[in-house]
């Protein structure tokens, strides 16, 4: 199957959480809930895995970004299609966003979209804990509900 990294960042402990997404059900993926999850991986300073986990509804969810937070968590930014296990869905893509603690548990997630296609590629919390999340959007409907042309720049503020 197909398994994707798409970014990593350092942990206190000097390892790495890395992220992205897998379409496997075997051997390092222990569980996958549909056709893509977004799949969280620690591994060591050398490479090898420490803990793998994956979350996702029966539809794709992916990753595209991770950024450590002021209280040693981390936030997860990509695009989610599920509409069940958690998550919600107003169309096609929504942008995805979650929060994980250090072991790679979930702590929230979130979806922001319309109809079309809406996509996180990046996301960093700030320094009075805002978070702001940068990607793209096809929408005019939903919560976006303004669109200059075929596809906008999307920023959002979530506090």
């Amino acid at each position: 199957e197909i398994d994707e990294a798409r970014a990593l960042v350092s942990t206190n402990d000097g390892n790495f959480i890395v992220v992205g997404d897998t379409r496997s059900t075997n051997n390092n993926v222990t569980n996958n809930n549909g056709a893509a999850d977004v799949w969280i991986t620690k591994i060591s300073n050398t490479g090898n895995l420490i803990w793998q986990k994956t979350i996702g509804g029966s539809n794709f969810d992916v990753a595209r970004s991770i950024s450590k937070t002021q209280d040693n968590h981390f936030i997860v930014s990509g695009s989610s299609r599920s509409l069940d296990n958690g998550f919600t869905n107003q169309g096609e893509n929504d942008a995805l966003i979650l929060k994980i603690n250090s072991k790679g548990n979930l702590v929230w997630q979130k979806t922001i979209g319309g109809s079309k296609i809406d996509f996180f590629y990046d996301a960093v919390e700030l320094n009075n804990n805002t978070i702001i999340a940068v990607g793209e959007t096809s929408s005019s409907n939903g919560d976006l509900t303004e669109n200059k042309g075929f596809s906008d720049a999307l920023i959002v503020q979530i506090k």
